[in-house]
């Protein structure tokens, strides 16, 4: 039951983080197609919202699942990258598309990645594979 549970969680913090970067490309793209003077593209709006909702949705429900399941430190992580990826999510759709950062997103998706590994008892746990400095 723990390995499924992890995997629907790596599942969905991968949708959440490939979302978030489709939120960043288009309301990045969108504060500079504003800031020239074009009309906002309300439908592809609509579009990339729901799956960002669809996606950050599915991730509440693997942290649940993780919460009931894994070790602290497997739920605290997931729970941080979820939270942080909300509001960095929130002020790029209220018009910061430059709240979003690469290399934040990359420790938190390693950190996530390190509790995963040590969770299912893999001894590169602490390898750094995944880490950027």
């Amino acid at each position: 039951m723990k390995r499924d549970v992890l995997f629907e969680a790596m599942k969905n913090t991968t949708r959440v983080k490939e979302q978030l970067l489709s939120l960043w490309a288009f309301y990045n793209t969108e504060k500079v197609n504003v800031g020239m003077g074009l009309l906002p593209r309300t439908a592809m709006s609509v579009e990339v919202m729901r799956s960002w909702w669809e996606a950050i949705n599915r991730l509440d429900g693997s942290v649940m699942a993780v919460y009931l399941v894994c070790d602290e430190d497997m739920s605290r992580s997931l729970r941080e990258f979820n939270l942080n990826t909300r509001q960095v999510a929130g002020k790029m759709i209220t018009g910061e598309p430059e709240a979003y950062s690469a290399e934040d997103l990359a420790h938190w998706w390693e950190a996530v990645s390190r509790a995963m590994r040590k969770e299912i008892g893999n001894e590169k746990a602490d390898s750094g594979f995944l880490a950027v400095s």
